[in-house]
């Protein structure tokens, strides 16, 4: 229905909801947490959270992912006692996680690409990335976004990918940034997730690398010990931590 009657519904219901962790299990060295929002027992969302020991940085990371609500309520409203709960429990000191971080799945990224025709944003002023020309790029953010195989070509290389990729992160952080109330995106950032980077091929099923080249948005919480995510995680010292690994491991 239209936002104003989902919104009233999620305003009527504020007062009555509550969020419970309904499950944990313990899976490959981490903990997986569910997090349901409820009313009388009728589950209204949910959210995971992989809570995982120190790494090699010596800091306890949890990640949160997953978001999911009832399709009657705006995700933004859902998702907010969802992961506020989840922070507080997962930062409190008998958990103690130091580091919270966020992954965002991007449906519809490809496309608001091809809407826009936002490979038409690559031009001379794109610096060469991965060793390829911004023309390069430019052709290959719009091969990778439509599904079309550049002239002369099958399918879908691995060189169109590598050649597509920096250009087309660029325009995913600014894809994430968009406010959609139905968005994962949109709801970590009104719990104070910040924006730090793009996975790029993070979810690899078939259906996300058609939606959105299975591009995660990462966002990082404030939390007592910030640890800041380099926004060029791929390519920088940044220490890859394992929170950081497909979403199919999960």
């Amino acid at each position: 229905g239209p936002y104003e009657e989902r919104s009233a519904l999620a305003v009527d219901l504020v007062k009555r909801w509550t969020v419970e962790q309904v499950d944990a299990e313990k899976k490959d060295g981490h903990v997986i947490s569910t997090f349901a929002l409820q009313v009388d027992d009728v589950h209204l969302g949910f959210l995971r959270a992989a809570i995982w020991p120190k790494g090699p940085d010596e800091v306890k990371t949890a990640i949160l992912f997953t978001l999911h609500s009832d399709p009657a309520l705006p995700l933004i409203h859902a998702g907010y006692p969802l992961i506020n709960h989840a922070r507080k429990m997962l930062t409190a000191k008998d958990i103690g996680v130091e580091r919270l971080m966020g992954i965002a799945s991007l449906p519809g990224l490809c496309q608001w690409v091809v809407e826009n025709k936002a490979w038409e944003r690559v031009d001379e002023t794109t610096s060469p990335a991965n060793g390829f020309h911004w023309v390069e790029q430019r052709s290959a953010v719009e091969a990778v976004a439509t599904g079309r195989p550049q002239p002369g070509q099958k399918g879908l290389t691995n060189e169109t990918y590598a050649a597509a990729q920096s250009a087309f992160e660029g325009i995913a952080l600014e894809y994430a940034a968009l406010e959609d109330v139905d968005a994962e995106s949109t709801a970590m950032e009104a719990c104070g997730g910040r924006l730090v980077g793009i996975h790029w091929m993070h979810d690899k099923s078939e259906e996300a690398i058609r939606a959105s080249v299975g591009c995660t948005a990462s966002y990082e919480f404030p939390t007592e010990m910030i640890t800041h995510i380099d926004l060029e995680d791929q390519i920088s010292h940044h220490i890859s931590h394992p929170a950081e690994g497909s979403p199919g491991r999960w």
